[in-house]
């Protein structure tokens, strides 16, 4: 098999993941969908699916879906309910970084170009 074989059927067992993921949060459970959506970002990196250099033309159609990940993190730490108040203070700041993850992405590929002004629509 080839290694764009590989990337191929690795990313349909993703696409599997990523919707399962989708489902998980919808139903609430926090838990499963921040440990499923860590594996699917960890799988993202060794596929090496986005490159800094490329633009967003560049990035094929069955792969925009993954650039969500981050956002779906950042929901996950900062929807987490039921907790302690310093693992609150934890996932909250988890949540921070994924939220600048999802400003630089949206940044990186044009989507915006005020990221001050999307910050504040997402924590106002």
């Amino acid at each position: 098999m080839t290694n764009k074989e590989e990337k191929v059927e690795t990313s349909g067992h993703l696409l599997t993941d990523y919707q399962h993921g989708i489902e998980l949060f919808e139903k609430n459970k926090i838990k499963s969908a921040v440990l499923l959506w860590h594996y699917i970002e960890q799988q993202i990196n060794i596929l090496a699916l986005f490159s800094e250099n490329e633009e967003l033309d560049e990035i094929s159609t069955e792969s925009l879906p993954y650039l969500l990940v981050s956002y779906y993190l950042m929901s996950c730490y900062s929807n987490h309910p039921n907790m302690k108040t310093q693992d609150r203070i934890s996932h909250l700041q988890k949540a921070y970084q994924y939220a600048q993850e999802v400003l630089q992405l949206l940044t990186h590929y044009n989507f915006i170009t005020n990221t001050f002004c999307l910050f504040q629509l997402l924590f106002s």
